[in-house]
This record gives C-alpha cells, sequence and structure tokens, in this order.
C-alpha cells in the first residue's frame, strides 16, 4: 500500500484523509499544515459536513493519533518535512 504525505489538511486535506482510511487506500505518514495541532485533531474529529469521525482522535505533542495509527505533524510555517525520509512513495 502506498505511503503518502498530506500537505495542507484543510477542508480537501481532511475528506482526503477520511476517504483513505475508511477504503484502505493508502497509509498516512504525515500530515503538514499551518494550524495547530489540537485545531485540526478536532477539525478532523468532527465535521459540520461529513459529521463525527467514527474512530477515536487524538492531537500529540508530535501529531495525531487516528484510530491507533500514530501520524507525525510538521509545522509547514517553518519547515517542510523530508518526505524522501519518511517513505513517501514518489509516485510515477
Amino acid at each position: 500500500m502506498a505511503k503518502i504525505a498530506i500537505h495542507g489538511f484543510g477542508r480537501i486535506g481532511r475528506s482526503l484523509m477520511k476517504v483513505a482510511l475508511k477504503n484502505n487506500l493508502f497509509v498516512p505518514v504525515s500530515i503538514s499544515d499551518i494550524k495547530d495541532i489540537p485545531t485540526l485533531a478536532a477539525l478532523f474529529e468532527v465535521d459540520s459536513n461529513y459529521g463525527r469521525w467514527h474512530e477515536e482522535v487524538a492531537a500529540t505533542s508530535k501529531g495525531f493519533v487516528i484510530g491507533g495509527r500514530e501520524i507525525p505533524y510538521f509545522d509547514s510555517m517553518k519547515a517542510l518535512p523530508d518526505w524522501k525520509a519518511l517513505g513517501v512513495d514518489p509516485g510515477d
């Protein structure tokens, strides 16, 4: 299964993550955005259009735990992650 980084966790990034996790489309290896982790976790957990996520969602000091999956967070205002070091698939 492909390892994917999500750069931008706004409405589209969160929706992509939900569809991918529900359908086992890829393994999320990182999330990068400019907002703080607790806000992004809350926005992912409860969505005004899609409702509440069916798994536990938690914010940690280093990222997110979504349904037991630990996903690191990178503040893109400070630096972008080294996606190659994270094992992100480069695509074709």
